[in-house]
């Protein structure tokens, strides 16, 4: 009974929408072609619930990504997007401190990811001119205040020629 139901609800809605459509239709070739168009889609659309086929697409057995756990694989994603957060803020951090004449020899950042997924900034390792420590600690404290600093300062140069 159900699948009969299923048919004249079908139906109906089919010829409603085909007589919308033709009526829509311009030009002699576009009515034809409209028709032909329309009189297939209500024959599939009454011939599917009497047969009971179901026409849309299944894929059993496939899985696109080949993980043991979907732990492995958020776990994958935040390294990925750990390694970026790093690497764009090592990248911006020496604009800014090259522009303010500070330069860096080595500068490290290490991030995590917290509770709320939230990249942090937990630690920054730099090495600059002894000169320019102080400025370096005040602009990146400045910019991290949760942020470990450690601002490690090697003599310059002329420094070192003369000990």
């Amino acid at each position: 009974m159900d699948a009969l139901k299923g048919v004249i609800y079908t139906a109906c809605i089919a010829g409603i929408i085909s007589c919308i459509v033709r009526t829509a239709a311009i030009g002699s070739s576009g009515k034809r072609l409209m028709r032909v168009i329309i009189n297939m889609i209500v024959l599939i659309s009454v011939i599917k619930p009497v047969l009971g086929a179901d026409l849309s697409d299944t894929i059993s057995g496939f899985n696109s990504f080949e993980y043991e756990s979907d732990n492995e694989l958020d776990s994958d994603f935040n390294r990925f997007y750990i390694a970026s957060a790093q690497l764009s803020t090592r990248n911006e951090l020496n604009k800014l401190l090259e522009s303010k004449g500070i330069k860096c020899r080595s500068l490290i950042i290490s991030c995590e990811i917290d509770e709320y997924n939230v990249i942090v900034i937990k630690k920054i390792e730099a090495e600059t001119e002894e000169d320019k420590k102080e400025e370096a600690e005040k602009t990146i404290g400045e910019l991290f205040p949760d942020a470990e600093l450690m601002i490690r300062a090697e003599a310059s140069d002329a420094d070192k020629d003369v000990s």
